[in-house]
């Protein structure tokens, strides 16, 4: 488990640079090309997003409905940042709850963003990103 956090916080610090550098320069661009309207919406995501991501860099572990709070916002930023339009559907067992469900810091976010990075920055036509919340039975 120590390892698992370990590897969490330098994602995060790894993430953060390079992501931080191309939202300002989207935001810039936003501002330029775009308009005050989009420019706002952009830096009010953009700022949960940063706020989020420092009062989560100290956890260990988020509940799930943190992260998911978390990843949505970043996928809608994501897609500002690109000008594509991401389609978000999340699917979650019946058996699992939001709250009391935790999962390590940053374990979503490093996915979800090769899957945008990697898969719909290339891909032509409807960009839809579906993730899977499955409780398996645990067997000792």
């Amino acid at each position: 488990m120590k390892i698992s956090n370990l590897e969490a916080h330098a994602y995060s610090a790894q993430m953060n640079p390079h992501f931080i550098f191309n939202a300002l320069n989207a935001m810039q661009a936003a501002m330029v090309l775009h308009g005050e309207e989009k420019f706002n919406k952009y830096i009010s995501s953009f700022s949960k997003l940063i706020r989020n991501t420092f009062e989560m860099s100290n956890l260990d572990k988020i509940s799930l409905d943190d992260e998911l709070d978390y990843i949505e916002n970043y996928i809608d930023l994501q897609g500002l940042r690109l000008e594509k339009a991401i389609q978000t559907t999340i699917h979650i067992d019946d058996e699992i709850e939001l709250e009391t469900t935790y999962l390590p810091y940053m374990m979503l976010q490093p996915v979800v963003e090769n899957a945008i990075v990697h898969g719909l920055v290339k891909k032509d036509g409807e960009n839809k990103i579906d993730i899977h919340f499955t409780k398996l039975p645990y067997f000792l």
